[in-house]
């Protein structure tokens, strides 16, 4: 929620959000007031073209759909606050261990100035009751050292071993809120925050970056005609394809609804068009087939657009451009790979 508001304004935002939510049939659900909340209050920019180009379209706002926008722009909120709830921790068990080591250097100074004591008092001329009460004494000083120390090293067990699990907590978290849930590879999050590292290490190298967006072709008639469940499993084979079909170095991510993105480190763009067309190619060639209940849904399709970065240029031109020759891809009849480079001959003819 929008908390420099002023209390008139805050009203003001929670009105229109619902009047609009009923208008459009959306229900108001915690959720999904929150959405609408944020998109009359003008929180995010990225938010609100979104809903405004669903709203220019007449997109119907399906419970699919409403979880869907809620999730892209809101969902990292949880996994933010577990993020600093488990690195707060993480800190408390490291000054433990710091504390513990700090306390077993100040046990082993007080046991090396006591025997520097003990070996002050021995003299040539001791006796022999005076030298069985200092070895007594070294005995007695050296046992408690060593129960210090096993009792240290228990402690320093326990909190070394709470430091290992904190961190494969954190790591988990971290995955987590960083991987789209329905599908199993990086989500929008995480292709914004590797496109514009790519995109830095690109403009500081010289080397060369670029980037396909694909979108599956008749998604909605394919979901509206054999449910939502065919549909995310449709979701998953498409990302598993492009998991496989790509090079440690690049990122296959789900941009949104049936739309993925591959960020392609040191890679030419004709290299991108070749990698554009294999995955293409691969599903096309492909029949879906439940083999549960013996079902074909028949071959699927994607178009593609590829694009280069520009050196020094906002990650978002990147997209856009991409962004341009996959609807071209789609506008020539889908089921195609379309460079930036063809679309510059179609701008350069129409013109």
């Amino acid at each position: 929620m929008d908390t420099t508001a002023s209390i008139e304004q805050a009203a003001a935002f929670a009105e229109s959000a619902l009047k609009l939510m009923a208008a459009q049939g959306i229900p108001a659900t915690p959720a999904n007031f929150t959405v609408w909340y944020a998109y009359h209050a003008g929180q995010s920019d990225e938010l609100t073209r979104a809903l405004d180009s669903m709203l220019d379209d007449k997109a119907e706002f399906t419970r699919e759909r409403n979880q869907e926008i809620h999730e892209k722009y809101f969902s990292f909120e949880g996994e933010g606050h577990e993020i600093r709830e488990t690195t707060g921790r993480l800190q408390t068990a490291v000054n433990n261990v710091l504390g513990l080591l700090g306390e077993a250097g100040r046990e082993q100074s007080d046991y090396g100035e006591k025997l520097a004591g003990f070996s002050g008092e021995l003299s040539e001329n001791a006796d022999n009751e005076q030298v069985a009460a200092l070895v007594r004494g070294i005995l007695s000083e050296t046992q408690q050292i060593v129960e210090k120390s096993q009792a240290m090293e228990s402690r320093l067990g326990q909190s070394t071993q709470q430091i290992d699990e904190l961190r494969r907590h954190l790591e988990e978290v971290q995955r987590e809120a960083m991987t789209d849930a329905l599908t199993g590879i990086a989500n929008r999050k995480y292709f914004d925050a590797t496109l514009r590292a790519a995109a830095k290490d690109a403009t500081d190298t010289g080397e060369e970056l670029c980037l396909l967006m694909i979108d599956i072709d008749h998604f909605k008639k394919f979901n509206d005609t054999y449910g939502h469940l065919i549909g995310d499993e449709v979701l998953r084979v498409v990302a598993r394809l492009l998991r496989d079909n790509v090079k440690g170095r690049d990122t296959p991510a789900r941009y949104g609804g049936e739309e993925f993105s591959v960020i392609l480190p040191q890679t030419s763009l004709q290299n991108a068009a070749n990698l554009a067309e294999q995955i293409r190619g691969t599903l096309a060639a492909r029949k879906v087939h439940d083999k549960r209940t013996d079902t074909d849904y028949g071959t699927l399709t994607v178009s593609i657009g590829a694009g280069r970065f520009r050196p020094g240029e906002p990650q978002e031109s990147l997209v856009q451009r991409a962004d341009q020759a996959l609807y071209q891809a789609k506008n020539q009849g889908r089921n195609r790979v379309v460079t930036e480079d063809a679309l510059d001959k179609v701008v350069d003819l129409a013109g």
